[in-house]
């Protein structure tokens, strides 16, 4: 049947939900090699030339809108990506196209539905599995790398005339998904019975993906990193990319570090020589730790060629040689994005974290020195904080911004996921019954919107209260320098 695809991005419900840049990257990810082989005509489908990408969720609105280009573009197969707190929002947004067309087709992933849908967590924690609740508005779930997955779902849905029998072809076809290249699940339920196919073909190859398509999303999302300006102090067009996927890091809180594998240095100079031939002037790496790229003083070196600025998301002690911050910046590097998380070695050593104080506070000098502007995370909610540790993070990272080294300031609550180590702890243990994404975050407004994953499930000291002291020390000490104090008409 004639097939037309829109791919959307579900929004937070918080409206204050927002970093310097608002790009629905996941998605413009997996949509680039489906999107690419229709531009070709090897596959016989179209698809919605912009990405659905409401920036926060506006209740009624946000369905209307969505079902109203369903109807103008004539769309029967929707592929949402997400996050953890907008897995709620798809849902309404999936009911609500299904409602209009009960024969569209549904396809949910994002960068965290690997965890909810790894054996262990849905054994643990089986209410995280919207499937098969909701088999009637979900028809297929895409966990992990899954572009493959998603180019195979839409060559199929040309071929089936309904979900019923997309998902019987589906299932006849699994040993060809199955051989396919990424570490992937497409998970689909038939009568409530879940029916899990895995990829167990080679390692995905980075470098053999078409770049992302920018082009579907709204040119408005260039302009969000305020450390990337002109000579006269105005913003300059910019945008995100990758070196590779995955972290090396051991975080208790975090679950980003499987599969790890990169992209080349030609194909990464490919992408930003594009970049820079569209108009680019400012590309930011948004990796998990960007010093730890395999290739690095290769890439740098040629990154440096470009003309370009750069920014990235690292670690402190990655920075700890004068010498090689030096060399970042006569690169081109202008901007680095780094976790304090707590300015304290014990609660630094009990998080997994691979830096100390004196390395945070040694890296710190070092940008400085070499002009660098710098945005830092902290951390909070850990059963292992003390009043002491609250105190010395805010109070430190205070003065690093009052003494000009650090530009913004991004807060963030320890929050459960469920793939993470810290919830084999007897904090985590006790939370696991608690977490469900088939309903709202449990925290709405202030103090929780004054944090990044505020709206989430925290360990039980973190009441209402807790979070309140916090939120109030921190905007005293540097309330101009939080990111959540920031709006983007400030930023441009």
């Amino acid at each position: 049947m004639e097939r037309k695809v829109l791919f959307g991005f579900a929004p937070t419900p918080d409206e204050r939900d927002r970093f310097f840049s608002t790009d629905a990257t996941s998605v413009s990810y997996a949509a680039a090699p489906v999107t690419t082989e229709i531009d070709k005509g090897d596959i016989k489908a179209d698809y919605v030339k912009e990405i659905y990408h409401p920036v926060n969720f506006r209740e009624g609105a946000s369905t209307r809108e969505l079902v109203n280009i369903i109807e103008k573009e004539k769309v029967n197969l929707l592929a949402l990506s997400m996050t953890y707190d907008s897995y709620y929002v798809a849902l309404q947004l999936a009911r609500a196209a299904k409602n209009l067309n009960p024969d569209l087709v549904t396809v949910f992933g994002g960068p965290h539905l690997d965890e909810v849908y790894d054996k262990r967590v849905m054994t643990k924690m089986p209410n995280l599995a919207v499937l098969p609740k909701h088999e009637d508005i979900v028809d297929f779930v895409i966990a992990g790398e899954g572009e493959n997955t998603l180019k195979e779902i839409i060559k199929d849905s040309i071929v089936a005339e309904d979900p019923k029998s997309l998902k019987q072809r589906v299932s006849e076809r699994r040993s060809e998904y199955v051989a396919l290249d990424g570490k992937s699940k497409v998970i689909f339920s038939n009568k409530s019975t879940p029916n899990i196919i895995e990829t167990q073909g080679n390692s995905l190859d980075l470098s053999s993906l078409p770049i992302r398509r920018r082009d579907l999303a709204n040119d408005t999302h260039n302009y969000g990193f305020t450390c990337f300006t002109d000579g006269e102090g105005k913003l300059v067009k910019s945008t995100s990319t990758l070196s590779h996927r995955g972290c090396k890091g051991m975080c208790i809180f975090c679950s980003e570090a499987e599969p790890y594998h990169h992209r080349s240095v030609d194909n990464i100079l490919f992408e930003v020589n594009h970049l820079k031939d569209k108009g680019y002037k400012a590309v930011f790496f948004d990796d998990s730790t960007f010093n730890d790229y395999e290739d690095y003083d290769e890439l740098i070196s040629r990154l440096g060629e470009t003309g370009l600025q750069f920014g990235g998301l690292t670690r402190f002690d990655k920075l700890q040689d004068p010498r090689e911050v030096k060399k970042l910046a006569d690169s081109g590097f202008v901007y680095f994005y780094c976790a304090i998380e707590q300015f304290d070695d014990l609660s630094l050593r009990k998080m997994g974290k691979q830096t100390r104080t004196l390395q945070i506070d040694h890296a710190i000098e070092n940008l400085k020195t070499m002009g660098i502007h710098l945005g830092v995370s902290i951390l909070f909610g850990f059963p292992f904080e003390t009043p002491e540790s609250i105190e010395s993070t805010l109070t430190y990272t205070a003065n690093k911004c009052k003494q000009g080294a650090i530009d913004y300031v991004s807060m963030s609550l320890l929050t459960f996921h469920p793939k993470t180590s810290i919830m084999n702890t007897p904090e985590g243990r006790q939370t696991i019954h608690k977490l469900d994404l088939d309903r709202p975050y449990p925290h709405h407004g202030y103090p929780w919107n004054t944090f990044e994953e505020g709206a989430g499930y925290h360990p039980e000291h973190v009441t209402e209260d807790y979070v309140k002291r916090i939120a109030e020390r921190a905007n005293e000490l540097m309330g101009k320098y939080l990111v959540r104090n920031m709006d983007k008409a400030q930023m441009r």
